[in-house]
């Protein structure tokens, strides 16, 4: 009777420990396997400013994703949709301007813990090139909130565009540490392609002047070296003032200038609003030259505005 117990405290004891190995394997298994898919989904990273989705997809790693708001839409128009703001609040990574309504809202949605992302402010990166608009009665009897800083589409200067997209690998680096060599790698191969599209063209048109119809134009107008002298509106979509508008056209017909129109391209390219069409035509009427600057919000490619960007530049030169 007495060895019958002891066998049968020794069965429980053996059954008790085999169960807690068990646990232990099963607890370590689930934790592991926890980490491994935490890693595989990658990272989730929202542009706020839409028009260089390539160059952030390029430093992504494989199983990274990018989602964009408004993509191809003026950003300043946009709002956010109950939908935007679920994939907001999944979001690792937020890419924003700063300045405009839907930055402000994401602001806010940040400051009330809804949104845990990190966010990067790229006119808040150390030493970008930000140009300033031309002293203007006209256009600073309005608030636009920018003062003389031009604050629009930083990214398309090229300089400006190299600054954003390492601050954007630091982020993604310290996310995920494993990555970070893929990451850098990434950035360099894509500096480099930077380099060779634009090697030649900074400063190319260095003491000419220009008028151009949108101020959001005017990063890449200035890293060409042209220096802008007028411009019609502060964005694209806002109607002109008819003394805006009479101005810059009295500048094309009284002074030596190169006139800069922004174009949406579609396969095709057109002038991007009626202000763009009036003063390619008072250009055309008058010999003037014009290049023609692809928005810096629509297409997906910094790079690819820039090819035709040089296009534009050697048909004026060869005119």
């Amino acid at each position: 009777m007495r060895c019958a117990r002891v066998v049968s405290r020794r069965t429980l004891i053996a059954t008790v420990g085999l169960i807690v190995i068990l646990a232990l394997i099963a607890t370590s298994t689930f934790f592991l396997l926890g980490r491994r898919e935490e890693v595989r989904g990658g990272l989730l990273v929202v542009l706020l400013t839409p028009g260089f989705e390539d160059e952030v997809r390029g430093l992504l790693a494989e199983d990274d994703n990018i989602h964009v708001i408004g993509a191809g839409a003026d950003p300043h128009e946009l709002q956010l949709s109950p939908s935007d703001v679920e994939i907001l609040r999944k979001a690792n990574v937020i890419i924003s301007m700063g300045h405009t309504a839907i930055d402000r809202r994401v602001d806010e949605l940040y400051k009330r813990g809804e949104i845990k992302a990190t966010i990067i402010n790229i006119i808040e990166i150390p030493g970008l090139i930000i140009p300033e608009l031309p002293e203007d009665h006209e256009h600073h009897e309005h608030k636009h909130g920018h003062g003389t800083k031009n604050y629009h589409e930083p990214f398309y200067h090229p300089r400006n565009l190299v600054l954003i997209l390492a601050r954007i690998v630091d982020v993604l680096a310290s996310l995920r540490p494993e990555k970070r060599d893929s990451y850098v790698h990434r950035y360099e191969e894509l500096k480099m392609k930077l380099a060779e599209v634009t090697r030649g063209y900074e400063g190319i048109l260095m003491e000419r002047k220009a008028v151009i119809s949108t101020a959001e134009i005017q990063p890449v107008v200035e890293w060409l070296g042209a220096h802008v002298i007028a411009y019609v509106v502060i964005h694209q979509h806002e109607s002109p003032s008819p003394k805006a508008l009479e101005g810059t056209i009295k500048i094309i017909r009284e002074e030596e200038v190169i006139v800069f129109i922004a174009v949406i391209c579609d396969g095709v390219c057109k002038p991007a609003s009626q202000v763009d069409q009036r003063l390619l035509e008072e250009a055309k009427a008058r010999g003037v030259k014009v290049i023609e600057i692809p928005l810096g919000y629509t297409g997906t490619s910094i790079i690819k505005k820039l090819e035709y960007i040089k296009f534009q530049i050697l048909q004026v030169k060869q005119s």
